[in-house]
């Protein structure tokens, strides 16, 4: 191929981009999409009722660009962004970007080819976490696995795989006759986890490709969601591990691991609202109820390190409490 010739490509790729006072970021990350060496790329932006310039930013970049849609809301959350971008798109696969981070201009070459060649419907690629000039990054090997796996590698490797943002989806695992999967719009945490969830039980021919390289930037910011401090959001956490351990044990998948972890975070998240002097809302006590149940159940650890934990809260809790240090400033 000579030299600035552009490569045709037969599938679309819709991008949806939530959008929340981003004006800092903004021209960064949509820059780096419509950069992309695969061309045929829909950019849709979801402007999330900001309060700076960014819907502004979004309206240039559709003015001077084709492929770019842009919308603005009047409900918050950036589920509902993502949902209704979802609605809108139009291309043969979907993915997600935030709108503080970028992603490499080869991302989404390099990584549909790889499906391609698979013959796979979702590809999972690495990430760097750029905190200022620190950055660390988090790759994978190349292979093939069957969706069934997916919860398993998820919790193992949750630091990357639970991102709805380092994985490229074929559309019909999302967008179905009938229905549309979307992202739960009631909990703030861990929602990218749970809408993995729900592909792969609503989908029994999940085929997906570790892509060997590391493309997208996960820029952090001390706003963003992982950054929360600890109050009743946390126990979000517990409203998506419960749901998730719900569709393992009805499709007849052993969920030993979840409910492990569910004990350990249960006791964690008690400990330190305790701490904090802050009560459990009687709405989410029932969380509580299901980890004292779990307890009684004889489960397998998925791992040496959660059988470690798992024994210390049965049978020496004083020694995690000593681990747990809380600063107001934190709480």
């Amino acid at each position: 191929m000579e030299r600035g010739q552009v490569k045709r490509m037969k599938k679309t790729i819709s991008v949806i981009v939530p959008v929340y006072n981003s004006e800092g970021t903004l021209d960064k990350c949509v820059t780096s999409l419509l950069d992309q060496t695969y061309n045929d790329v829909e950019v849709i932006l979801v402007d999330n009722c900001s309060s700076d310039n960014s819907y502004r930013i979004c309206q240039e970049f559709k003015k001077n660009n084709k492929n770019v849609l842009c919308f603005s809301l009047k409900s918050r959350g950036v589920s509902n962004a993502r949902n209704f971008g979802i609605s809108k798109s139009r291309g043969d696969y979907i993915t997600f970007v935030d709108s503080d981070d970028y992603i490499d201009a080869s991302a989404f070459e390099k990584v549909i080819n790889e499906m391609e060649g698979a013959n796979a419907n979702v590809g999972i690629y690495g990430i760097v976490y750029e905190y200022g000039r620190r950055q660390k990054r988090y790759s994978f090997n190349s292979y093939v696995f069957d969706g069934a796996l997916l919860p398993r590698i998820m919790f193992c490797n949750y630091a990357i795989n639970g991102y709805s943002c380092n994985k490229i989806y074929a559309r019909e695992l999302i967008v179905k006759p009938n229905e549309t999967i979307e992202f739960n719009t009631r909990i703030s945490m861990m929602e990218d986890n749970l809408f993995n969830y729900q592909v792969l039980f609503n989908n029994h021919d999940l085929k997906c490709v570790f892509v060997n390289g590391v493309f997208y930037h996960y820029v952090q910011n001390e706003l963003s969601a992982c950054h929360k401090k600890v109050d009743s959001s946390a126990l979000q956490y517990l409203i998506v591990r419960n749901k998730q351990i719900e569709m393992m044990n009805g499709a007849g998948i052993n969920s030993d691991f979840l409910r492990i972890d569910y004990i350990i975070n249960a006791f964690i998240i008690r400990k330190k609202m305790s701490y904090a002097g802050l009560m459990i809302p009687e709405q989410f006590s029932g969380l509580f109820d299901n980890a004292d149940e779990y307890v009684r159940c004889k489960l397998k650890p998925i791992s040496t390190r959660q059988w470690i934990k798992y024994f210390v809260i049965r049978y020496f809790p004083f020694l995690l409490i000593a681990r747990i240090k809380i600063k107001r400033g934190n709480i």
